[in-house]
């Protein structure tokens, strides 16, 4: 006998979708002719055999959805793309807030490790580093900005941005004259003179230094001089230390006399001696 063809299934179906990023579910209606079993894929590794699913993609993008409609031996395939739209960019998950540290000991920067952010999002994407330094280098004194951009396949993109600030608290170091004692008081006390000069060396660069002289202890020409030395770097931290300086007066004084004087005495013709004094 002849089987007519009237007798095979014939596969077909409809899709019914939201406009919304995943995850969303999308119901399909089967309208499948004379077959009696179903197997759906819904190309993103699930199936299904109901005779009309509803299934939730959890990644937006394009998806091949086949239907195989069945009777007995005999099957009907139908084939159709699913799109399922990403309307949004990743979002942050984890974001690290602005960190404030100190720079190490004796340096100008510090060693920093920071989290680096997490993203999620319904499409595949990636995450790259696009402004500042990577994790565990070193961060010079200041403010450094991080930046890490997740882009998905669609290509928007969400920022995740903190900065780095590396401050620098360690004080000068300030290395005073030595102090000076029994210095007479007509030599240059200043620190181009006698006194000598103070020196200081910083962890980030140079230091300005200066100095203020207190006097104690005043008899005569003899006195004391407190010399407090000064020095402060780029950042505010600032050091004194004190140089005391001994004014003595040991030397004596110097006199000059006049010349002698020789006195001549003469009669004024009364009996009367006067001497006459010439200057």
């Amino acid at each position: 006998w002849m089987i007519s063809s009237c007798s095979r299934p014939i596969a077909q179906f409809e899709a019914k979708m939201k406009k919304e990023p995943a995850p969303t579910t999308i119901t399909f209606e089967n309208k499948s002719k004379k077959a009696t079993s179903y197997e759906w894929d819904f190309g993103d590794g699930t199936k299904s055999t109901e005779e009309s699913p509803k299934h939730m993609y959890q990644l937006s993008g394009n998806h091949t959805v086949i239907l195989k409609a069945k009777k007995g031996e005999k099957e009907s395939v139908f084939t159709q793309n699913v799109f399922v739209e990403d309307i949004a960019a990743p979002i942050i998950v984890e974001c690290s807030s602005d960190l404030i540290i100190d720079s190490d000991a004796g340096a100008c920067d510090a060693l920093v490790n920071y989290t680096i952010p997490t993203f999620d999002d319904c499409s595949p994407f990636t995450v790259a580093q696009t402004s500042g330094l990577a994790v565990g280098a070193l961060f010079p004194v200041g403010v450094t900005t991080i930046e890490y951009t997740a882009t998905d396949n669609v290509g928007y993109t969400t920022i995740c941005s903190f900065t780095v600030t590396v401050n620098d608290n360690s004080n000068p170091i300030l290395t005073c004259p030595a102090d000076v004692t029994a210095i007479e008081c007509d030599l240059d006390l200043s620190p181009a003179g006698t006194a000598g000069t103070a020196t200081a060396t910083d962890n980030c660069g140079t230091s300005t230094v200066t100095f203020v002289d207190v006097i104690s202890a005043v008899v005569g020409n003899n006195y004391t001089i407190t010399r407090t030395w000064r020095a402060e770097d780029t950042s505010g931290n600032s050091v004194l230390c004190d140089q005391i300086i001994t004014v003595v007066d040991t030397t004596k004084p110097t006199i000059t006399c006049p010349a002698d004087i020789t006195l001549v005495a003469t009669d004024d013709g009364s009996g009367n001696c006067i001497p006459t004094v010439n200057l």
